[in-house]
This record gives C-alpha cells, structure tokens and sequence, in this order.
C-alpha cells in the first residue's frame, strides 16, 4: 500500500497502516510496537501543524482558511512537493517561480509549504483586492488573466462543500 503525504486518503492511509502493525498474528516486542504508534502520531501531529499553518496565514491575509484548503486540494491534492505545468508550478498552490520570485526570500523555496501558502495567499489578496467577485478572483489565480472560463472556481466551490 503507498501511504505519502499528500495522498488524497492519508489519514485512512494511516489508520490502516496503525491497524495492520497491531492485528498482526506474530509476537513483536513493546518496544517495537511503541515506535509505531510513535511514527504514527508524529505524521499526524506535522499533519496538523501543517492545516494551523495554512489557517493562520489564511486568516493574516484576511481570505477564509476554507477557500486556501480548497485551492489546495484542487491545485496539488495536498502535495506540498507537488510540480505542475511541465515542471512550471511548484507546491501546494502551485504558484510559478518565473512570475513570482520576487516574493521569495533568500533561501526561500517554493516546495517549503509555509512558504508556498505564504506567497499563495499574497498573491490570491492581491487579485482579491483588483478584481470585483471571487470567480474573476479565482479564475485569474488559475490562468493569469481573467479568461471568463468560471470551471476552475467552480472546482474550487465543488471543495468548500
């Protein structure tokens, strides 16, 4: 079974993988069955640190957390090492360094998931702030211009249901 960060059914990923080391019939020590549950709790715990991320820096740039997870999901499928547009987007947002690497730091990278919610969310309020309506909005994220095709916001909306 291929459980990744990023799969679209992770945590199930993991309950499986939790249950399979413990319903197994062979006699293992404590100590090796402790380490597992450890693994375990160490992937969702960075899990869950990774979503407070996205909440707080969702919420810094005044855009519903809600809408950002939604881009994610649509864009990378939650893959922060997700690469994109013949190698052109990068991340969970998928945000292109060619337009975009003036709001990198040094030694920023755009496969580092803060960083690239970061950028996500500034460059998402920028277009918010220019364009009237959330579909423009989102559409313009998508394609760089506002094409008057609405099917990426509405894949976005199908994710905030």
């Amino acid at each position: 079974m291929a459980c990744y960060k990023g799969y679209p059914n992770f945590n199930v990923c993991l309950s499986n993988l939790y249950h399979a080391f413990y319903a197994s019939p062979t006699v293992e020590t404590d100590k090796r069955a402790e380490d597992r549950l450890m693994i375990v709790k160490m992937v969702q715990t960075e899990d869950v640190k990774q979503k407070d991320y996205i909440e707080e820096t969702a919420d810094s740039y005044g855009i519903s957390p809600k809408l950002i997870k939604a881009i994610i999901e649509v864009e990378s499928g939650g893959d922060a090492n997700a690469v994109g547009d013949n190698g052109n987007s990068l991340g969970l947002m998928q945000i292109q360094l060619r337009y975009h690497a003036q709001r990198l730091k040094e030694g920023e990278s755009l496969l580092d998931p803060k960083v690239n919610v970061r950028v996500g969310c500034e460059i998402l309020s920028e277009i918010m702030d220019k364009y009237g309506t959330l579909d423009e909005a989102l559409t313009v994220y998508n394609a760089g211009h506002d094409t008057g095709d609405r099917s990426y916001a509405n894949r976005v909306y199908e994710e905030l249901r």
